[in-house]
């Protein structure tokens, strides 16, 4: 399985927010819907220039399989990653994962990843665990990692 991982565009922004928010807007805020989308567009317009950000695409032959988003917070970053469902428990959240991290050392320095999980979400304790992560508190894991910027990037 060959996946590509890229930096959010703009342009991405109407598909995040079809995938992974849309369902959820249109049982909740029925009344609100076009209110939701302009905030969401505000808000991962922020994203996209924020320093404290690094937002990924993940694709397999330019189709959307998911995100995976890293919000830094002193010298850590706190990680967060979706998998749209037609490509769950197929090994792409893993890769994502790995090959994102790989992605986000050759831009900033971090010493340590942190995942919050809900205590509930057993695949996700899974995926973070393989992943070399190790669970610090409750519904909290963390990879103590030395990821550096690579000189000649």
């Amino acid at each position: 399985m060959d996946i590509q991982i890229r930096k959010m565009e703009e342009r991405d922004i109407p598909t995040i927010y079809e995938y992974i928010h849309k369902k959820y807007v249109k049982k909740y805020y029925k009344e609100e819907e076009e209110k939701q989308w302009q905030a969401h567009q505000s808000w991962y317009r922020f994203v996209l220039h924020s320093n404290a950000y690094f937002f990924y695409i993940i694709e397999q032959e330019t189709k959307f399989v998911g995100t995976v988003r890293y919000e830094l917070e002193e010298e850590k970053a706190i990680v967060s990653i979706f998998i749209q469902e037609d490509y769950r428990n197929q090994g792409y959240a893993k890769k994502a994962l790995l090959e994102s991290m790989s992605v986000l050392s050759s831009e900033i320095e971090v010493e340590g990843i942190i995942a919050f999980i809900l205590e509930e979400n057993k695949c996700s304790q899974r995926l973070f665990l393989n992943c070399g992560f190790q669970k610090y508190k409750k519904e909290m894991y963390q990879k103590e990692v030395k990821l550096r910027k690579d000189k000649n990037g």
